[in-house]
């Protein structure tokens, strides 16, 4: 708390909760939490938390201690402030053209600066870059302050447990054993993009997706197939094979189901 990241504590503390400890630590945590609901304007979970607190610590001198403890940190909390979510949009200074000749194409009409935001739209899919394991979210991709991780692999980090419990109920449980795999047979990240297509959805959802797929844009890209060589086919003909045995043992199509060739 004293570096100011009340969001990121809230999580800490809960997953405290989680545990099983004493009731004078349960009631600690809820004290903290009562601070950091307060910086974070949510003043009443804080009056909540502190209340609970008092009823779990039993000890009377203690729950005086850390209500002299929590108006001292409400008094000189800076309130942390909230990043607003990106809306999907297009700058008004540019215009989608396409050709026969060169496909569809962005064109400028007035002076971008540099950085300024063309275009923001949420990914069909998306995939980290296996050097910024480390250091990104696996899941949101923002850059990790407190890394939570897998509890059945140490390949990747996530930034909260809500970013860790979506991806395991979803895309990472069908990856998780397969990633060091996945990742060493020098696979493109477009290749592992396309797993995601597939991991990010159950079975049910990826079959009603591609009865339907005339409807999403993303089934409708140009794909150059005319311009590839042979070679080129092969290749993606053996990844393809690979990656669908690697969702066979994984266990995405059901316990004991096999794919024939």
């Amino acid at each position: 708390m004293k570096l100011e990241k009340y969001s990121l504590a809230l999580s800490d503390l809960r997953m405290v909760l989680k545990e099983q400890v004493t009731d004078d630590l349960k009631g600690s945590a809820y004290c903290k939490m009562a601070v950091c609901y307060r910086a974070l304007g949510e003043e009443n979970k804080a009056k909540i938390s502190f209340a609970v607190a008092e009823k779990l610590i039993k000890d009377e001198k203690e729950i005086r201690e850390l209500e002299r403890e929590g108006k001292a940190e409400f008094h000189c909390i800076k309130k942390e402030s909230r990043i607003p979510e990106e809306k999907q949009f297009i700058s008004k200074k540019v215009r989608v053209e396409e050709r026969p000749t060169m496909g569809r194409y962005t064109v400028a009409d007035d002076y971008i600066k540099t950085g300024e935001p063309i275009v923001t739209e949420q990914p069909y899919a998306a995939c980290l870059l296996p050097e910024m394991f480390g250091t990104h979210c696996h899941h949101c991709f923002h850059r990790l302050e407190a890394a939570y991780g897998c509890a059945d692999c140490s390949n990747v980090a996530f930034c909260s447990p809500g970013c860790r419990d979506t991806a395991v109920k979803t895309y990472h449980k069908f990856e998780c054993k397969y990633l060091d795999l996945l990742i060493g047979s020098g696979m493109s990240i477009l290749t592992h993009t396309a797993l995601r297509m597939v991991t990010q959805n159950s079975l049910a959802e990826c079959l009603g997706i591609y009865q339907n797929r005339s409807k999403e844009k993303v089934y409708s890209l140009c794909t150059n197939a005319e311009k590839r060589s042979g070679e080129d086919f092969l290749q993606r003909t053996l990844m393809a094979a690979f990656l669908l045995k690697c969702l066979e043992r994984s266990g995405y199509f059901g316990e004991n189901r096999k794919v024939v060739f």
